[in-house]
């Protein structure tokens, strides 16, 4: 039986799942030649290392006393971890005298809501999802690099 502890892999992992997403959104703005490539990259590797610390570890954790710590879970449950929260905060909800549209399309007429917002609404959270599919491919390629000789089998607790 082991006691609790932060292993010393998890905390590579974070870092690296936090600064892949980053990397990848600093060398896109490169490329499109954007002066704020540098500012809007250091802001995701915050927010990045905010949702690894407190959703992706701990997925990570479960994943792993499961005996699931295997890099499709992982991919599949970063992209959740990245799209299910910001899904969560962008419900479409009436405010009242406001309109909105997007490409021509009422999302929102004098504060109500409409069918075409219930429609976007579901694409909208797809960038964070890809970066929490990155950022977990590249935590459980570190881990599993450092980590090498832990087991992935279920962690027994105490008896």
């Amino acid at each position: 039986m082991r006691a609790f502890r932060l292993p010393f892999p998890t905390v590579w992992a974070t870092l690296a799942s936090a600064l892949a997403p980053a990397f990848l959104v600093w060398i896109l703005l490169l490329f499109l030649e954007k002066d704020s490539a540098r500012n809007v990259a250091i802001l995701v590797f915050l927010f990045a290392l905010v949702f690894a610390c407190v959703l992706g570890v701990p997925t990570a954790w479960w994943l792993r006393r499961k005996g699931w710590f295997r890099l499709h879970w992982m991919a599949l449950a970063g992209a959740a971890v990245g799209y299910v929260p910001i899904l969560i905060a962008s419900i479409p909800r009436d405010r009242p005298g406001v309109s909105s549209s997007v490409n021509g399309v009422d999302l929102m007429v004098d504060g109500k809501v409409t069918p075409a917002a219930w429609l976007h609404w579901p694409m909208d959270p797809w960038p964070f999802a890809l970066a929490g599919f990155i950022g977990a491919i590249a935590f459980y390629g570190v881990y599993r690099a450092i980590a090498r000789d832990m087991p992935t089998a279920p962690v027994q607790g105490p008896q």
